[in-house]
């Protein structure tokens, strides 16, 4: 059964993980994504970035380019000469959407801008990624996802280490969060086409999408002018949120109503003096005392492991989640029955997980049919073809591959 966005061809313009993540994702919603990358460097940097061998140290690749390329077609285009711009064009013409971060000034000087394109194609979406957005002092600042995303809008300091110093993010945080805004925001200009006609210019920045990350905090902070507190374990308003370490892991608790949990929570502990206790009777009561009220919760659950836990606190009604470490998530057996990891066949690496899309459709069904794209070209062509096959000529992956064919121009 064909994608929602079976029919629809994307020409992605971009390296490193935001938009390729967006259009990884409209790929696995059915797009056809021709991925254009330069014929001179080894194409996106990100083939190369974080290689790393299977857990018994053989066939080192990118994962993450994987997980960002998946399905895709890919062809080589120099836009930097006329011969390369006019390809593009070509491309451009037979095109439902363009994707770039490319900056402003620089599609101006290749010809590739959406007053150009536009006039190309009337119908064409065209969605370009900045780092802080299309106006401002910052309009042409090249960014990551480190610096627009998580630094400038105060995400490290809001989590910031006990000793003050703003934590850093992991890799491609904003850029994926970033990536889901883009591949909403091209479905939503499609659906406006459909009943205008249409084409149009989308803005998206990675400064926006963290802020919009940091809405619950930024607009309190707005109001109220008082900046948002870092989070710290030692200091609570409420004992009945937070992290408690067990005999062999950790849980976190949100039980936000406080006055609600406050007696099952205590009982559940076997701490019912606690909940008898008039100074802890309700939550404003509690709040002076929560550091201590934590640290006694602690040591009961350091009495007993994770699993002993959760069917005393499901029995009480309380509400936990397990800490888990990243590999940890990777074997959830809630995340595999839902569908959110898939096998797939590499030719060089066997077989590799990669995370799906974060959206499922009952009726239109979104595949990972295909791994990225490999490098280099086998010979150039005319026409870019979707499939893989090691450059070695082993593995298989499913569907069956096809022999990688690009196209370079100039």
């Amino acid at each position: 059964m064909a994608g929602p966005l079976s029919g629809v061809r994307v020409i992605e313009m971009s390296t490193w993980a935001a938009l390729p993540g967006g259009g990884a994702i409209l790929a696995d919603w059915g797009a056809e994504v021709i991925k254009v990358e330069e014929p001179e460097g080894g194409g996106d940097p990100a083939r190369e970035f974080n290689k790393v061998p299977k857990a018994d140290g053989t066939s080192p690749i990118a994962p993450t380019w994987e997980q960002d390329n998946r399905n895709k077609k890919a062809i080589t285009i120099n836009v930097n000469k006329r011969e390369g711009q006019e390809a593009l064009h070509r491309l451009i013409k037979k095109a439902d959407v363009f994707v770039t971060s490319t900056r402003p000034s620089t599609l101006k000087k290749l010809h590739i801008s959406y007053d150009e394109l536009s006039k190309i194609n009337p119908r064409l979406i065209f969605l370009h990624l900045s780092g802080y957005g299309p106006k401002g002092p910052d309009a042409e600042r090249p960014g990551y996802d480190a610096l627009c995303f998580w630094a400038r809008n105060g995400i490290g300091l809001a989590l910031a280490k006990p000793d003050g110093s703003p934590t850093s993010q992991r890799a491609a945080m904003g850029d994926h969060t970033t990536s889901v805004t883009i591949a909403g925001g091209i479905a939503a200009a499609l659906y406006a086409r459909e009943k205008t006609g249409k084409g149009q210019h989308v803005q998206a920045s990675l400064f926006h999408a963290g802020l919009w990350v940091m809405s619950a905090d930024s607009v309190v902070a707005s109001y109220s002018g008082r900046d948002a507190t870092p989070m710290n374990r030692g200091v609570v308003g409420n004992p009945l949120v937070g992290t408690y370490q067990c005999k062999d892991g950790w849980l976190q608790m949100v039980n936000l109503q406080s006055d609600r949990f406050w007696q099952p929570f205590c009982e559940a502990l076997g701490r019912q003096d606690m909940a008898k206790d008039e100074r802890y009777s309700t939550s404003a009561n509690r709040a002076p005392h929560a550091g201590a009220l934590m640290a006694e919760f602690q040591k009961e659950f350091l009495k007993k492991k994770v699993e002993e836990w959760i069917p005393i606190l499901d029995k009480h009604g309380i509400r936990w989640g397990r800490v888990q470490t990243v590999l940890g998530a990777t074997k959830d057996p809630q995340a595999w029955a839902n569908g959110y990891f898939k096998t797939i066949e590499h030719p060089e690496a066997g077989t590799l997980n990669l995370v799906t899309s974060p959206i499922q459709f009952s009726e239109t069904p979104t595949e990972i049919k295909s791994i990225a794209p490999l490098w280099p070209h086998p010979s150039p062509a005319p026409t870019p073809s979707r499939g893989t096959l090691s450059r070695k000529g082993r593995g298989k992956i499913v569907p069956p591959p096809q022999i990688l064919r690009r196209s370079a121009s100039g």
